[in-house]
């Protein structure tokens, strides 16, 4: 059965692996309050667990561009001063 699992990502870190269930589907990015950036994701519990490469990148940084990176969400701080931009670059194998 699926239900939604949230996830912290760090800011700091523009490589984030997050373990989760194989196949989970990433509804979205956002700061949770004043806490840690979070993603939310539609998961099931008797899945196998993968590693999925979160990534982060602040606006103006350079990355090199793939196919499979896939955005998120992108999410402001300190009043628009700070904008991070949030990819899936996909499952590895635990």
């Amino acid at each position: 059965m699926a239900s939604i699992w949230k996830f912290p990502v760090s800011e700091e870190s523009t490589v984030n692996y997050i373990e989760m269930p194989a196949g989970a589907k990433i509804l979205t990015a956002q700061r949770q309050g004043n806490g840690p950036v979070c993603i939310w994701s539609i998961c099931d519990g008797n899945i196998p667990r993968v590693r999925r490469m979160i990534e982060v990148f602040g606006t103006g940084w350079n990355f090199e561009n793939n196919s499979k990176r896939k955005h998120i969400s992108t999410i402001q701080d300190d009043g628009g001063a700070l904008i991070w931009h949030i990819f899936d670059n996909g499952e590895l194998p635990l």
